[in-house]
């Protein structure tokens, strides 16, 4: 279905059997709260029936819908979702870029100890954004020692896994839709259906991947804790996932990007995911540098809002607002448009 013509659709209800509610925060677990947004529906991919109301935790100020789809029928707003295509075969690439592909490899060899290829030889200077958003490749983690596994929970169709495992890595994904689930056998990667349950000893990974997965749980606790679990001491757990506190939210209310309704089902300021992180159990939990400016999410935001294409003329201003959002995140950085960060599991600490 076309994005577009969903957002022009009234939607449908979803199936009532199928909510369920909390009536306190899934992050901090308190009663106390506030309605942030109101009458929110699938604005990005028109998948999802419903209308949906985004409540804001007063403990913890992470966001939460409520009610919300249960584990039964969350199913219903995946149908169709981009993790289920297959992975991009490598076709006929231009020279440039190669070039920029050879100069992105060099500098992650050297940054991280990959031997990606192609890739420039000798010393490679990239600009700051240029280096976060390589860094965001290999989401901060050095090449792997001999032996060292690393779990990607929510790997969609496992084209990241591919990428990590040719760096070296022993790779095993996590995949509740099954479709997605396929595409990823198909590259021959091993893949589980949850987290939970799944049959991994403790202490068996040095690290774990979550990129943009949090934000869709049912119990982001439990999975965490399940992640400090299976990571070895000194393992590390690297996170991506939208900003509540982000500009863009400010600016576009119920078209931000971020919200993606309702499978987003919680939404993290930077301050809640450190606090659910350390309620994991995790230490040194260190928030990164924004990987990229915010144009691209105030210009999805600002399609989403007029339900059509940006003329030349509103794309220009849409990135002027981005530009200016950019310079303010230069100085709080709590308020970029994603949080990225990295915790470490205690090399002595006890398991909780």
């Amino acid at each position: 279905m076309d994005r577009i013509d969903a957002i022009d659709t009234a939607p449908a209800a979803w199936p009532s059997h199928g909510l369920e509610a909390l009536g306190a925060c899934p992050v901090c677990d308190h009663a106390g709260r506030e309605p942030l947004l109101a009458d929110l529906r699938d604005l990005v991919f028109g998948i999802g029936p419903g209308t949906w109301t985004l409540w804001r935790c007063t403990a913890c100020g992470a966001g939460y819908l409520d009610p919300r789809p249960d584990r039964a029928t969350i199913g219903l707003a995946y149908a169709g979702y981009y993790t289920q295509e297959a992975a991009l075969t490598p076709g006929r690439v231009s020279a440039a870029r190669t070039r920029r592909l050879a100069r992105r490899n060099a500098y992650l060899n050297q940054r991280w100890g990959y031997a990606l290829a192609p890739a420039l030889t000798g010393p490679v200077h990239l600009p700051p954004i240029q280096q976060r958003r390589a860094d965001r490749v290999v989401r901060s983690l050095p090449a792997a020692r001999a032996g060292e596994r690393l779990l990607d929970v929510g790997c969609g169709n496992g084209a990241w896994l591919d990428l990590m495992r040719a760096g070296g890595w022993a790779v095993w994904g996590v995949e509740p839709d099954a479709q997605s689930a396929a595409r990823a056998a198909e590259l021959g990667l091993s893949v589980v259906p949850d987290l939970l349950t799944a049959p991994f000893p403790d202490q068996h990974f040095d690290a774990i991947t979550l990129n943009h997965v949090i934000e869709h749980l049912h119990d982001p606790g439990a999975a965490l804790a399940r992640c400090y679990a299976l990571l070895k001491p000194g393992g590390r757990l690297w996170i991506a996932t939208p900003n509540l506190d982000a500009l863009g939210r400010v600016r576009f209310g119920p078209a931000w990007r971020g919200l993606e309704t309702p499978r987003h089902l919680v939404l993290y300021t930077a301050s809640s995911l450190r606090g659910i992180l350390a309620a994991a159990g995790f230490e040194s939990i260190e928030r990164l540098p924004p990987t990229d400016p915010a144009r691209g999410m105030f210009l999805e935001s600002a399609r989403i809002a007029r339900a059509r294409r940006l003329t030349w003329l509103a794309r220009a201003r849409v990135k002027w607002q981005a530009w200016r959002a950019d310079r303010r995140v230069s100085r709080a950085p709590e308020c970029a448009e994603e949080s990225v960060v990295v915790a470490v599991r205690g090399s002595f600490g006890e398991m909780r």
